[in-house]
């Protein structure tokens, strides 16, 4: 099974750690809880924080993020699959993001930078954003975060997720032996 996952919000705190290089640049601001996935009005700078963290502080913002509790585990149990990193990022700043998977020993098959990931030949997709689950022409699975209010499968529970993976498989093995 080709099982495709996000990274930013899924596997990597990125708004923790977006949140933690904004404080050192502005440590007079005071950011909002994040409860939309669009970012600006939760930061002062509003639109700004776009090229803050995509074009000023890239290397700070996504190859110094830490993994999600977990996430390491997770993606390694899942081995016995086609293992596909879909994730949106600005060109040029893919490396961060490749620096980032190694430098955590987080396994992959393969890797798509786009930010249509309804393309991705996938059986399976775990993300963040309520628009990926809503187009994705795989079965969708929404890893739970304050700013999604996906009304299917959504968990942010690592277990949980691959009990769902081992479910689908298991159906499908079925499926096909009628």
């Amino acid at each position: 099974m080709n099982i495709g996952i996000d990274i930013d919000g899924v596997l990597r705190d990125f708004c923790g750690q977006l949140k933690t290089v904004y404080n050192k640049v502005y440590p007079d601001h005071v950011i909002s809880e994040i409860t939309d996935y669009e970012l600006s009005p939760f930061f002062p700078i509003g639109k700004d924080i776009y090229d803050f963290f995509q074009i000023r502080f890239p290397y700070e913002v996504f190859e110094l993020a830490k993994p999600f509790p977990g996430a390491k585990e997770f993606v390694n149990s899942l081995r016995q699959n086609k293992i596909v990193i879909i994730t949106n990022q600005k060109r040029g700043n893919e490396i961060y993001t490749l620096n980032w998977l190694t430098m955590h020993g987080i396994y992959y098959d393969s890797i798509v930078f786009t930010k249509e990931k309804n393309i991705a030949n996938i059986d399976v997709l775990i993300d963040d954003c309520d628009d990926n689950l809503k187009k994705a022409n795989a079965f969708p699975v929404c890893f739970a975060q304050n700013w999604n209010e996906w009304s299917g499968i959504r968990t942010n529970d690592y277990k949980e997720i691959i009990k769902i993976i081992n479910d689908i498989e298991h159906n499908k093995e079925i499926i096909n032996e009628d």
